[in-house]
């Protein structure tokens, strides 16, 4: 063999490559920034910071831009309920303010008639 030949068995490439499995990547991105950085843009409660470790680690989100997506819908979810209990309960006051007023005015409707028919009593 000459010189300038390289032996037969010789390549380029590595003998051994580690490849690590898909959820271990995309969990190495997730807490590697994505997950580290939206907790100091949007804030993150604990829970909700594990539940979606925990979906990256299920493979949910494919790429950053699906993991926010998620992040801000789940968001926009919470104060979309927000608001509609807040207008739930103002709805429950007004209603409830409502029927005091009705109930007042049913008590002095009666209270009137009552004292007209005794009025009307003492007359006799």
């Amino acid at each position: 063999m000459e010189e300038d030949q390289a032996p037969a068995t010789w390549t380029w490439k590595p003998l051994f490559i580690a490849e690590s499995p898909r959820w271990v990547r995309v969990l190495q991105w997730c807490r590697g920034g994505t997950l580290a950085e939206t907790t100091v843009l949007t804030p993150l409660t604990f829970r909700r910071y594990h539940t979606l470790y925990l979906e990256a680690k299920g493979n949910r989100f494919k790429n950053k831009r699906v993991l926010m997506e998620h992040i801000h819908r789940a968001k926009a979810e919470r104060v979309r309920t927000k608001n509609i209990q807040e207008q739930m309960e103002a709805r429950r006051v007004k209603n409830k303010a409502m029927r005091e007023r009705k109930a007042q005015r049913l008590a002095e409707k009666r209270q009137g008639i009552l004292e007209v028919e005794q009025e009307d009593e003492v007359k006799e």
